[in-house]
């Protein structure tokens, strides 16, 4: 018993691993506040369990006590379901959360903790009806969430989703069968449910919380048919139209006529996966010579944009689909990441949060122009084929007058095109007068005007 006990704790442990790596990346983020949470709760969870079948003799406080995360587990099941139906199904929520009271005082009493395995798992002792009543709880989250997942539309939501619950109910699964079944049927398997539950561990870090916000760009994934170069082909709606080839389509003798092509062919990867990329003058200056590139709706290089209208969805189509041609991306936005990159579809970009209160060093004062300005300014001349966009222009506006906005314009454009990179303002034109409109009309260009797809 001791090997298993072993090995219990290490799961326990690898599950705190993992909870506290990825707080100290983004402590600030709710959700990863709460994934923080479950992995307490598991790892204490498994170190109970550990801890008991370590000691075996005299440790059967420690097996009853190790049962309190397991009943917990249910409540941040429903916050995620909470979360992802953005604070739809308050009863269940909230009642979960009730019912942990109940769990764990019946579990705390003498009577229960004291209680001899096999008269503790006899059919229709209180045991059972608690585990009845987790079970039910258990499959009517899962319900829910598929019920959440059958409303989403992007293909990278239901993805997020699917990962998820494969691995709760895979986790849950194992954890019933060694934690309840096999005491009340016989099997005499070891206590050690907790170690599966580093599946749901890992499914939760990949499916939600690697949506947490980042500060430096993640390196594509290309697929056989995306350019070498970091173009998105798969994803490009040319490409997927036929008016546009990818290289990876093309013939190898006109493959050779790419410098870049021909460059990461030499060296066996993708110019993303290069170190050398943010210096490499072969990308800089053949970047946008691409001979097999379809240039309708690609943005010339060195030009500020202006994109008037009510929602932000025109703006973002526009940027994501620079990023799909190979442009290095920055955001910078009112909106928390995590409400921005929720119905996201390709890799993340970095992002910059308009804040009045400052919680990191990502987040920025609208009335600190200057440090704005200068977080801009790095990423433009780290990353020389980018693009910028930016959201939140009201929002700058209710905290400075617009002459000083304009001023903040004006030095970012001149950067823009010194370094040759692109920069999208998306804006409400309702929330300015007609003296102000005039003045961005002028200054700014119309991305209409290159027929955007």
């Amino acid at each position: 018993m001791e090997v298993y006990g072993v090995v219990a704790v290490l799961g326990a442990l690898c599950n705190l691993g993992i909870g506290v790596w990825i707080y100290r990346k983004s402590p600030q983020s709710k959700i990863v506040k709460r994934f923080f949470l479950v992995t307490l709760l598991i790892g204490a969870w498994g170190i109970a369990e550990g801890s008991a079948l370590i000691i075996s003799r005299g440790a059967m406080w420690l097996t009853r006590l190790s049962y309190i995360p397991f009943f917990i587990m249910p409540s941040e099941l429903y916050h995620l379901v909470y979360h992802i139906s953005e604070h739809g199904y308050k009863i269940p929520y909230y009642l979960s959360k009730a019912l942990c009271i109940p769990f764990i005082a019946i579990i705390l009493t003498n009577r229960f903790i004291h209680a001899g395995t096999s008269s503790l798992f006899e059919p229709g002792t209180l045991f059972v009806y608690l585990a009845a009543i987790h079970l039910v709880l258990v499959v009517a989250v899962f319900t829910l969430l598929y019920a959440e997942r059958m409303k989403f539309k992007k293909l990278r939501k239901i993805h997020r989703v699917d990962v998820m619950m494969q691995g709760f109910m895979f986790s849950m699964a194992f954890a019933y069968i060694f934690e309840v079944f096999s005491p009340l049927l016989g099997w005499g398997l070891p206590k050690i449910g907790s170690l599966f539950a580093l599946f749901s561990t890992v499914a939760f870090k990949y499916s939600y919380v690697e949506g947490s916000p980042i500060i430096y760009p993640v390196q594509n994934t290309l697929t056989l048919r995306d350019a070498l170069c970091g173009s998105r082909c798969s994803l490009c709606s040319s490409f997927q139209t036929g008016r546009c080839k990818s290289c990876a389509a093309e013939e190898e003798e006109q493959k050779q006529k790419c410098p870049i092509y021909v460059c990461a062919k030499e060296k066996g990867i993708n110019c993303h996966q290069c170190g050398q990329i943010t210096r490499c003058q072969i990308y800089i200056q053949n970047r946008e010579q691409c001979p097999f590139l379809h240039h309708a709706g690609k943005l010339p290089v060195g030009g500020s944009y202006r994109v008037d209208s009510p929602d932000y969805e025109v703006a973002r189509t526009i940027f994501r689909d620079q990023l799909i041609k190979g442009d290095f991306g920055l955001v910078v936005s009112r909106e928390h990441p995590d409400i921005f990159f929720r119905d996201w579809d390709i890799d993340r970009v970095p992002m910059i949060w308009l804040a009045i209160n400052e919680e990191n060093s990502w987040s920025v004062s609208p009335t600190d122009l200057a440090k704005l300005t200068h977080m801009i300014s790095t990423f433009i001349e780290e990353y020389p084929v980018c693009c910028v966009l930016f959201e939140g222009f009201e929002f700058l506006m209710v905290h400075n007058t617009f002459d000083t906005i304009m001023k903040f314009l004006y030095c970012l454009d001149d950067r823009v095109v010194q370094q040759q990179c692109r920069f999208i303002l998306s804006y409400d034109g309702r929330a300015f007068d007609k003296e102000n409109l005039a003045v961005l009309e002028k200054e700014l260009k119309n991305p209409s005007d290159y027929t955007v797809e």
